[in-house]
């Protein structure tokens, strides 16, 4: 029942809190670090008013500056569309996008931030988890669940969450999905205990999930 809860226009929430970054592997750090050219990375984000063409726009600039998209989220949250990416080419392409921001010039109506940065090796390090809640649509639960995870020293990969009318009631219903890194399994222990507490409190329904391959087991 609560499965069919989700059905119903998705509202997504997100860009995500943090970016999952991938690790490069060794034929690429070996076609730049190998050769002249030093690896660089940026992370570009975009907000801005929907309309057709605006992916085109962004990822042509891109193009003609001899990077590449390795990475990307966008969504269109209440007419306003959203882009987040992560770029990746030689140090000296990248540099030349990220200080060149005559480059954007046409995309005025774009808000447009480019920031230099490194690949993350986070998921090399730790156990990946999944937390799913399924609730009415009531504040609060976002920061009751994150909370926890600062109190346990755990770093979000990515958060995303979703609205929808629940059927045949039509109340709004909330859902969250948040991966992150565990670093031991005494931690998950505790983190499953704490969350079935505010699950009982607030009238949650929380699962915690281990990911394997990006899919929950």
């Amino acid at each position: 029942m609560l499965q069919e809860c989700r059905i119903g226009q998705r509202v997504l929430f997100a860009i995500k809190i943090a970016v999952r970054l991938k690790v490069p592997s060794e034929n690429e750090e070996k076609k730049y670090s190998g050769g002249f050219m030093k690896k660089g990375y940026a992370v570009l984000s975009a907000l801005g008013s929907d309309r057709v063409g605006i992916v085109r726009d962004i990822s042509s600039v891109i193009k003609n500056f001899s990077c590449n998209i390795e990475e990307s989220r966008m969504v269109n949250m209440g007419g306003e569309f959203a882009v987040i990416m992560l770029l990746d080419g030689s140090e000296k392409d990248i540099i030349q996008l990220v200080d060149t921001s005559e480059c954007w010039d046409g995309l005025e109506d774009l808000h447009i931030t480019l920031k230099k940065t490194t690949p993350s090796h986070i998921r090399k390090t730790g156990i990946p988890y999944l937390i799913k809640t399924l609730s009415l649509n009531t504040p609060g639960i976002v920061h009751a669940v994150t909370n926890l995870l600062q109190e346990k020293g755990l770093s979000i990969v990515e958060l995303e969450t979703d609205t929808s009318a629940a059927p045949f009631t039509g109340s709004p219903m909330f859902s969250m999905r948040i991966e992150f890194i565990a670093q031991s399994m005494g931690l998950i222990d505790q983190l499953r205990e704490a969350l079935r507490k505010i699950g009982h409190d607030a009238d949650i329904d929380i699962q915690l999930l281990p990911l394997i391959s990006g899919k929950a087991e």
